[in-house]
């Protein structure tokens, strides 16, 4: 043997004695879970956002057959990978679990020092979803996933929802009586408990709701929140970057973030305690599940692999949802929908029994745009756009709820269509086109505006013809500071455009900013109702209506983006700009008349701009004409 030969005979054994010593590193993962609507995704983007130097892969998982949720992180473009895992829930579906699996063992093979390398995996659950399978898959010390360290489990609850279930639920059951079985079992499993929409309640709600949270899981750490806002290592077993360092420098500096080299910062002493086998799985059975939690009667979490009930089926709901008593209905469409019609279904066709519904739409009105809209908890409604359609239009809406009519609600999603087929479709299908009641209400809409020192109205082209009964208006503030909107952004720096999504999203919220969350009155649906001036006081709103015209007063506003506005726009002569917008139509009752318009919540928008005004124009003063 030469001695070439003998040095290369030597490295190769020092290099296979360095392999056998070295420890490869282990992919950090965190859980996401939380009941329906409240805020799971939201939070998901917020992580991607804030994420800075770190590559972090994600895993969403739809009980139903639509991606909703992963194609919004996706639109998003804010992670570096995500996967989906459809038609059921991944912790008791026999197939998705292993397709879980497999992903995180995909993710583990990656050479260690190769560029596609991830530092953290973030898994999403459905709303339904019982944490505790893939909690004990993770935990496991063999097999594929042994290098797979679960850093947290972080249950996101919607704080408002369920306080008032929970004070509902004290009279007939009390304490924690009246929560859903799943979302019991998700609270059980968490480390981290985010009580997210923590705005919507006062001091003492929020109080009483915190002990109830901590009584049934004493270990976790609850934290409050709003829009999932929340820093980064408090979800992530991550170090929070120095905010010691001293001296001044003109420089932006990129902000490191680094994983946590042995874990567990996150984990509750209770479930690090427990042998990695048995996790917190075997403590947590201990806990009793109450036989009276509504919509179910605790008789175990399964899921079957038939998945949930789409439209067009009619077998009775199967697993998680069966356990709560949930049915899902997914509509899908090709064609645009009126907006007039899909306001009123809304406001007042929407089944009461409904607890959540998401989807992406397109209107007749602006075929072109995409639209997301969100409804979850207390009725709280949410509606984005989301950029221009690429290619043929793939509507969907996924409406979730207990004791529904399935075939029912698919019914009326579907009187919701517009027939585009022929030229004479969209005019055709408008809500009460063209009838002098309906002018008569658009043009009263329109005084009210002209005389409003808060917002202007702002022309548009009205391509469809029933487009003309859209009434598009924008918060200027031009009568309440006695400047033109222009100077509002100039000197002031005000974007109005963040102003009205502000408006917009509180009013579709029903949380007026500013005020209390007992201001709004719920209808037996629980529905955010709007009062009005000359109503009697909203605690004796009866079922949504007010006592004195007798109407449900819940209005609900869209938005459009990149509407040409003149000079009023704010920022220039030539702008385009964010618009709100309302359309005026029929009662889905009584089609020969107006039903509940705009104008008669105008008091209640009104007021809350002015809530909106307080917080994020508080550094101006108003003129003097202005009261």
């Amino acid at each position: 043997m030469d001695a070439a030969s003998e040095a290369n005979l030597y490295r190769m054994y020092e290099k296979r004695q360095y392999d056998a010593t070295r420890q490869r590193p282990v992919l950090p993962v965190t859980i996401v879970t939380g009941f329906l609507g409240a805020g799971k995704t939201t939070l998901l983007r917020k992580i991607l956002r804030s994420k800075h130097n770190l590559r972090i892969a994600a895993v969403v998982n739809e009980y139903g057959t639509v991606d909703h949720d992963g194609g919004v992180l996706e639109r998003d473009g804010q992670t570096d990978s995500v996967d989906k895992l459809m038609g059921g829930c991944v912790c008791c579906h026999t197939s998705l679990g292993g397709e879980l699996e497999e992903k995180v063992s995909e993710l583990l093979r990656r050479p260690d020092h190769a560029e596609d390398r991830y530092d953290y995996l973030v898994i999403e659950t459905s709303g339904v979803s019982d944490p505790e399978s893939i909690v004990r898959a993770l935990d496991k010390t063999f097999g594929k996933l042994t290098r797979a360290r679960l850093d947290s489990v972080v249950t996101v609850v919607d704080a408002d929802a369920l306080s008032h279930q929970l004070e509902e639920a004290a009279g007939g059951q009390g304490g924690a009586g009246g929560m859903l079985v799943s979302m019991r079992h998700q609270l059980m499993s968490a480390d981290v408990i985010l009580l997210n929409k923590a705005d919507l309640l006062d001091d003492q709600r929020l109080s009483k709701l915190t002990q109830e949270v901590t009584s049934i899981n004493p270990a976790a750490r609850v934290e409050c929140c709003s829009y999932g806002k929340v820093p980064l290592h408090s979800v992530l077993d991550v170090e929070a970057p120095r905010t010691d360092i001293q001296g001044v420098s003109h420089e932006r500096v990129k902000v490191h973030l680094s994983v946590s080299s042995k874990g567990g910062n996150l984990r509750t002493a209770s479930s690090l305690a427990s042998s990695p086998s048995s996790s917190r799985h075997d403590r947590n059975k201990s806990r009793s599940v109450s036989p009276s939690v509504a919509g179910g009667g605790g008789a175990g979490h399964e899921c079957s692999a038939e998945g949930s009930a789409e439209v067009g089926k009619t077998e009775a709901p199967q697993g998680h949802l069966r356990d709560d008593g949930l049915e899902q209905v997914t509509f899908t469409s090709s064609l645009p929908l009126s907006l007039a019609r899909f306001q009123d279904w809304v406001c007042h066709g929407m089944p009461a029994g409904v607890v959540r519904v998401k989807g992406v739409l397109a209107f007749d009105e602006d075929r072109l745009t995409r639209s997301v809209f969100n409804m979850s908890g207390r009725r709280r409604l949410s509606f984005e756009t989301d950029g221009m359609w690429q290619g043929p239009m793939s509507l969907y809406l996924v409406v979730i709820g207990v004791g529904m009519d399935r075939v029912g609600v698919l019914s009326a999603l579907e009187g919701l269509r517009v027939d585009t087929s022929s030229g004479a479709g969209s005019e055709r299908n408008c809500v009460g086109g063209g009838s002098a009641e309906l002018e008569k209400e658009t043009e009263r809409l329109m005084r009210i505006l002209e005389e409003d020192p808060l917002f202007d109205s702002v022309s548009c082209e009205a391509t469809p013809s029933c487009a003309k009964h859209v009434v598009r208006f924008r918060f200027t503030g031009a009568g309440a500071y006695g400047v033109p909107p222009t100077q509002l952004c100039i000197k002031f720096g005000v974007n109005l455009d963040a102003v009205n999504r502000s408006i917009l999203r509180a009013v579709n919220s029903g949380a007026t900013p500013g005020r209390s969350a007992g201001a709004t009155t719920r209808a037996s649906s629980d529905a955010v109702v709007l009062p009005v001036e000359g109503a009697r006081d909203p605690d004796n709103t009866v079922s949504g209506s007010s006592a004195t015209t007798g109407k449900n007063l819940r209005t609900f506003l869209t938005c459009q983006e990149g509407v040409h506005v003149g000079g009023g726009g704010g920022g220039g002569d030539d702008q385009h700009c964010l618009v709100l917008r309302y359309a005026v139509g029929t009662s889905s009752s009584d089609s020969s008349s107006v039903g509940v318009s705009l104008a008669d919540a105008w008091p209640m928008l009104v007021e809350t701009a002015r809530g909106v005004m307080k917080t994020e124009l508080g550094h101006i003063h108003f003129c003097n004409c202005f009261s």
